[in-house]
């Protein structure tokens, strides 16, 4: 299902971006249309309460990496979690379960 949702959003992308570019001369209104669009979509991603780790990231799709502010990554809530997992599983090694190492980063 995920696959069929993410075939149709890049589907309805380029269909919007063609649609942009086809246009020679844009109208102020027509302008404002697309932007409120876009702005819509934005607000999709975003999520009030925001990550579990950094609550100051509201954006679920772009953020910035832990460690270099000026870097930026897709899927920071996705990031964080892989490298906590990394982090975990270096510093358990054989100390800890896995269990136990997912419960330290609810």
């Amino acid at each position: 299902h995920l696959e069929d949702v993410v075939k149709r959003f890049a589907e309805v992308t380029e269909s919007f971006v063609q649609n942009i570019d086809s246009l020679e001369d844009i109208s102020p209104f027509k302008a404002r249309q697309l932007n409120d669009q876009l702005m819509q979509l934005e607000k999709c991603y975003i999520d009030a309460e925001g990550l579990k780790q950094r609550p100051h990231m509201k954006n679920v799709v772009f953020g910035t990496d832990n460690f270099n502010q000026y870097g930026g990554i897709l899927a920071p809530g996705i990031h964080d979690a892989m490298w906590s997992a990394s982090q975990c599983q270096s510093q358990c090694q054989d100390t800890c379960s896995a269990t136990e190492c997912h419960h330290q980063w609810e």
